[in-house]
């Protein structure tokens, strides 16, 4: 089973997009809006860290998000893109907020600090704001929403498909899912909020496209497992391939697009 989905950015200098993404989305994570001076005193502290990065909710609402540097620049528009969902009247107050975050606006397209690309929309349910859904450029939106709602078990809907409850609960510091145990960073000094745990996580959308994939994306779901080699098979069934199967289990859905299959740590 599938029971977390995170998102991972690639990235030049993965502080400023801890800085920009942990802010524009209003996580719980003091790491966010630390000084300059504070995030260079823990680099320094802590090198065993460095070229890495993470943005965790600590009331266990939004959705981890890893940060990691790479070699190679950005090159060509995101194959994936992140959406973010505001209350109603507020569009123009946030642009305003995330241009002053370092976020840039040409012909109406919002890139991040480095470049990235990604949307804002209002939504009426709304009472927070919230990256709304995860969404990839396709060839085939509906063979790309079949994959991956039956990849994660999210609900499939008109060319996306959203989380849904499966029972995870956070206990004395672990998940428990069916009565099982399991750790995750995301986890570390976590104080839940009420209600369901990760009920700000985004959906995925699948939006067409008649650009082929051509580059190693720069955002990519990471995907943790209760059992890493069963959803390997059942992956491949449903049209996924495995790029790398070592210390890092890395595979492809359909079209092409990157993400990883993270086994999960069992708690003693």
């Amino acid at each position: 089973m599938i029971w977390l989905v995170q998102l991972v950015f690639d990235c030049r200098n993965p502080d400023p997009i801890a800085r920009f993404w942990g802010r524009a989305l209003q996580y719980r994570n003091d790491f966010c809006y630390a000084s300059d001076e504070e995030i260079a005193s823990f680099r320094a502290a802590n090198p065993q860290f460095e070229g890495r990065g993470r943005i965790d909710d600590r009331e266990l609402r939004r959705p981890p998000v890893y940060i990691q540097r790479v070699p190679e620049p950005k090159s060509g528009p995101n194959r994936l893109r992140p959406e973010v969902a505001v209350q109603p009247g507020s569009s123009t107050a946030v642009t305003e907020e995330l241009l002053g975050l370092g976020a840039t606006s040409r012909g109406g397209q919002l890139t991040d600090v480095e470049g990235n690309e990604f949307g804002l929309r209002e939504a009426a349910e709304l009472t927070e704001r919230k990256l709304a859904t995860v969404v990839f450029g396709c060839l085939d939106p509906d063979r790309m929403a079949q994959f991956w709602s039956a990849a994660t078990g999210f609900m499939p809907g008109e060319r996306r498909c959203d989380p849904v409850d499966i029972g995870l609960a956070h206990r004395d510091g672990v998940f428990v899912l069916d009565s099982r145990r399991y750790l995750h960073v995301t986890g570390i000094d976590a104080a839940p909020a009420s209600g369901r745990l990760f009920d700000l996580s985004p959906g995925l959308g699948f939006r067409p496209t008649d650009q082929p994939k051509l580059n190693k994306n720069r955002l990519h779901l990471d995907v943790c497992s209760t059992d890493a080699q069963a959803d390997r098979d059942r992956l491949i069934g449903l049209g996924a391939s495995v790029l790398r199967w070592d210390s890092e289990h890395v595979m492809a859905d359909p079209e092409g697009n990157e993400f990883c299959l993270s086994p999960s740590r069992v708690a003693d």
